[in-house]
């Protein structure tokens, strides 16, 4: 049997914010994301977004494509897409920033890769973060030069849709010419996004939900350490 494919979140998946103003007092906390959320949604409505369209949402992704949404139905002309898009970016960007300043490599991701690629897997990142942030994180070696692992990256940068919408994945899917795959994440959002995409996924439960909450994702499998992984996979048949 053929391997699948297996694709990968970043945020919460491989890496994890930690609190290392501790040890660093000049590195400043994230930004409120109520602000964060709130700017992107002031910039919507400044771009003639009406407000019922996006007042409700309360997850930066929702809001980032109910903007892309309304422009497309709209017919908005592309340049002035492309000036929506490029102003919701700019707060997107600032909390990512600051988050990342207070991320490391998840305990055990390193050593799960390895193992997982001398396996055999064919692997690549799918994330929703900006290619600026893939690419210094994975070359980095504080972060384990976790881009030696993966085939394709693809960002946010990359699609004009974001997870929980599947587009993301399908792009994963055109550049391996491949159909199956696994998605490994830790959110809701990775849930929804590879049920959507026709794929299978498994959940990195580092954000500590309920068994209840488990449940809804539909996940094949749970681990709470990448380390698992390979075992768990073993488990599900793919030797």
């Amino acid at each position: 049997m053929m391997k699948p494919l297996l694709l990968f979140d970043m945020d919460g998946t491989l890496i994890e914010m930690t609190d290392l103003s501790r040890h660093s007092p000049h590195v400043r906390h994230n930004p409120s994301y109520g602000s964060i959320k709130q700017r992107m949604k002031d910039i919507a409505a400044a771009h003639g977004i009406p407000h019922g369209e996006v007042a409700g949402l309360e997850r930066m992704a929702h809001i980032w494509n109910a903007a892309r949404a309304h422009a497309d139905r709209s017919g908005l002309p592309e340049e002035a897409t492309t000036a929506l898009m490029r102003a919701i970016n700019e707060p997107f960007m600032e909390e990512e920033r600051a988050d990342h300043a207070l991320s490391v490599l998840l305990p055990g991701a390193e050593e799960a890769m390895n193992s997982l690629r001398d396996a055999g897997y064919d692997m690549s990142l799918v994330t929703t973060a900006s290619r600026e942030s893939v690419e210094r994180i994975l070359g980095s070696h504080e972060y384990g030069g976790l881009g030696r692992f993966f085939t394709h990256t693809v960002t946010r940068d990359d699609c004009l849709y974001v997870k929980p919408d599947p587009e993301p994945i399908h792009r994963a899917l055109r550049l391996h010419g491949r159909d199956g795959f696994i998605y490994v994440g830790d959110s809701d959002h990775d849930a929804e996004a590879a049920k959507a995409a026709g794929g299978a996924f498994i959940l990195v439960n580092t954000r500590g939900y309920t068994t209840e909450h488990i449940d809804r994702l539909e996940a094949a499998a749970v681990v709470t350490r990448l380390t698992e992984l390979p075992e768990t996979l073993r488990s599900l048949g793919y030797d």
